[in-house]
């Protein structure tokens, strides 16, 4: 089993752990397993210059993805994706899809800075955590649309107000299910 039981009790505190006794670069057995953990970003380049076959992640996520979610890959998923990607992540896509995302992350991170009242309220988080809620709530407005487009001139705060909302909702919906897939896993 290795240090399975350990890191699936505390897996801040068990990288912390292993980072302080082995290094930046270590590798451990979880479950059969043997995983090599990289904590230093500046290290990754070592690590990007292997051959392609001794970083391929490929074989594990289909096994996590059947495991998970029960859903057995055909194997040609990746083509269609990838020309899908391409399409809307270049040129005239890309320029929309970054100036979606400019507009969202204003409204989602300066929510409680523009409202009318005199009385602001300061909201104290984790950077992480702060960094993920806003990058999701961002990037779902950004890709299913906001109420903000199809309504009246007039309109236009309440229909921000719903965005914020909405997005809010989801991201607390999300964050329910996301911290169920390490255990799962």
């Amino acid at each position: 089993m290795g240090h399975v039981l350990e890191f699936r009790r505390d897996s801040i505190k068990f990288l912390d752990r292993m980072k302080q006794k082995h290094g930046d670069v270590f590798t451990v057995q979880l479950g059969g397993f043997y995983l090599t953990f990289i904590l230093d970003p500046l290290s990754l380049g070592t690590f990007v210059k292997e051959s392609p076959e001794k970083l391929d992640f490929n074989t594990f996520a289909r096994n996590l993805v059947e495991r998970l979610f029960g859903y057995k890959s055909l194997g040609n998923e990746k083509q269609p994706l990838m020309k899908t990607s391409h399409k809307h992540l270049r040129g005239p896509g890309l320029e929309v899809l970054t100036q979606a995302m400019m507009c969202n992350l204003q409204n989602v991170m300066l929510q409680n800075i523009d409202s009318s009242t005199d009385q602001k309220t300061w909201l104290e988080d984790r950077l992480f955590k702060c960094s993920y809620k806003a990058v999701f709530r961002a990037g779902y407005l950004s890709l299913f649309g906001n109420a903000s487009h199809n309504c009246e001139p007039g309109s236009v705060e309440k229909a921000k107000e719903k965005d914020q909302a909405e997005s809010e909702t989801l991201f607390h919906e999300f964050r329910k299910y996301d911290q169920l897939v390490p255990n799962l896993a």
